[in-house]
């Protein structure tokens, strides 16, 4: 089995610069990662995602997530059973976030980037969660931009969560005077600290008087 060193090393692996391995070499193994998650080949973890398996490898978790080696390093259930299981995400946002731990590859993000940004965010894969926010961020629209903005706000997305805001901000009117529009029935479920900071804004940005602001 691969040293999990070689996996550091394809996990750091981002820019074409002389210090990083051999593009070749990374496709290798991003190859060979691949099929040890597809076979389970040698697997030694059981994660179990309401009901269905996936077999992983506990190197792979504990090199690619801190979360996952807190698990299985220290004397919890996990660690003497070599079971996981997952109950909080759907089986394929699980098999897409191991893909990406295996092979840096994510082949269903565009579908998947709203559910697993959050499962980046609770196993830490701070990579994978910026992947996730630029789609969102690139596809922001009336119908999903209230549950963008709550969703940045809960993992801590500012950059993503900023530009849901001006979003907001910038077709709220529109939005307002529409009583079918998708956006203003999100409304009703943002979070109260995210409907004041909006509150806040829009009051500022249409106060006749100027030096009149409220924070």
């Amino acid at each position: 089995m691969a040293h999990p060193n070689a996996l550091a090393a394809i996990g750091e692996y981002e820019s074409e610069d002389s210090n990083s391995p051999p593009r070749k070499f990374v496709k290798d193994f991003s190859n060979y990662f691949a099929k040890l998650l597809e076979t389970g080949e040698q697997s030694d973890v059981t994660v179990i995602v309401k009901g269905r398996e996936i077999r992983v490898h506990q190197f792979v978790l504990s090199v690619r997530s801190s979360v996952f080696r807190t698990m299985l390093d220290i004397e919890m259930k996990e660690k003497r059973e070599n079971i996981v299981v997952i109950d909080d995400f759907e089986h394929d946002v699980m098999y897409e976030l191991f893909t990406f731990m295996y092979t840096l590859k994510t082949p269903n993000l565009k579908h998947l980037s709203f559910e697993l940004l959050q499962a980046a965010d609770k196993y830490g894969l701070l990579d994978l969660k910026r992947k996730c926010a630029k789609v969102l961020e690139e596809n922001i629209t009336t119908q999903t931009a209230a549950s963008i903005l709550s969703l940045a706000d809960r993992c801590d997305e500012q950059t993503l969560k900023a530009l849901a805001t001006d979003f907001i901000m910038e077709n709220s009117m529109e939005c307002a005077l529409d009583e079918n529009s998708e956006l203003r029935k999100e409304f009703k479920e943002l979070p109260a600290s995210i409907l004041r900071e909006l509150l806040i804004r829009a009051f500022n940005k249409l106060s006749p008087k100027k030096g009149v602001r409220i924070n």
